[in-house]
């Protein structure tokens, strides 16, 4: 995701950021003027070697070397992408992406459900961005599920493919504020979504 920088007029009264999907820490970095407390979450062992080189001293900025399921415990991630384009979803090496995976090599990395993830940070957060290549449909039903709903959500959405998911977010309160184009061909955005205050 690039588009931090079009998120920023948003996040005047944004304490706690969540940056689920962290890659090398684009997103983050971007966001540190903001003043928050960021906690970034990035499972894959080279990227978050990446992330820690970039990030690790800052006093605000919490690293997490796991993902987001719907369940504790290890998962296989598809990881054979020069791009490092990884992902939890047997799918994309096989249909969504199979043009950049080369094969379907896999390894095992940890991951924390939703509630779990919450019970080790303590906190709410404001705001969420979901960057995790496929995988965004399940940790947003997680969230949706949860109960306590960030203020801000921003994820990459198939919107040839998600409409289902898109109306329950909608059914929880949420407006959409912004989309940006990632891939308009296949469907892709990047869709940003503020809860509408009840």
């Amino acid at each position: 995701m690039s588009y931090a920088m079009n998120v920023l007029p948003f996040m005047r009264d944004v304490k706690v950021i969540v940056d689920i999907g962290a890659h090398h820490g684009d997103f983050a970095e971007a966001l540190l003027c903001v003043g928050a407390e960021i906690y970034c979450l990035e499972p894959y062992p080279y990227n978050f070697e990446m992330l820690s080189k970039r990030l690790s001293g800052r006093t605000n900025v919490k690293l997490f070397n796991y993902g987001i399921s719907s369940f504790s415990g290890r998962i296989l991630m598809f990881d054979d992408c020069p791009s490092t384009l990884c992902s939890f979803e047997e799918r994309w090496p096989r249909e969504e992406f199979k043009d950049l995976f080369l094969s379907d090599r896999t390894l095992e990395v940890g991951v924390k459900s939703w509630t779990a993830f919450l019970l080790d940070i303590g906190k709410h957060p404001d705001f969420v961005k979901i960057d995790c290549e496929g995988h965004d449909t399940v940790i947003i039903r997680e969230i949706l599920k949860h109960g306590f709903l960030p203020r801000f959500l921003m994820f990459e959405a198939n919107l040839k493919k998600d409409d289902v998911l898109l109306g329950e977010i909608l059914a929880n309160g949420y407006h959409e504020i912004a989309r940006w184009s990632l891939d308009a061909e296949r469907g892709r955005f990047d869709i940003f979504y503020e809860i509408t205050k009840g």
